[in-house]
């Protein structure tokens, strides 16, 4: 595995990238990004979306669909439609 550091994973998935996107930087799978994620006790970043899933809301308020809302968060349809459900 590469250098990722504890530190550096955390200050990653505050800053609200998936596991994919930091599997993908760091030339490693998304599992292997949830395990260190597991193995060092960082949650994963869906637990700080509040403001994020609100925009999203927003958006489809306001007659955006869910694809482009997808396209524009980085998530996929389903998750994006599962979020705008709640």
């Amino acid at each position: 595995m590469t250098c990722l550091t504890k530190k550096e994973l955390q200050r990653l998935v505050e800053s609200d990238n998936t596991d994919q996107a930091i599997g993908d930087a760091y030339i490693v799978t998304r599992q292997a990004i949830h395990q260190l994620r597991k193995k060092w006790d960082i949650p994963a970043r869906k637990s700080k979306n509040p403001a994020r899933n609100e925009k999203m809301r927003a958006m489809r308020g306001r007659g955006v669909s869910g694809t482009k809302i997808a396209e524009k968060f980085g998530l996929a349809t389903s998750h994006t439609y599962r979020i705008l459900a709640k």
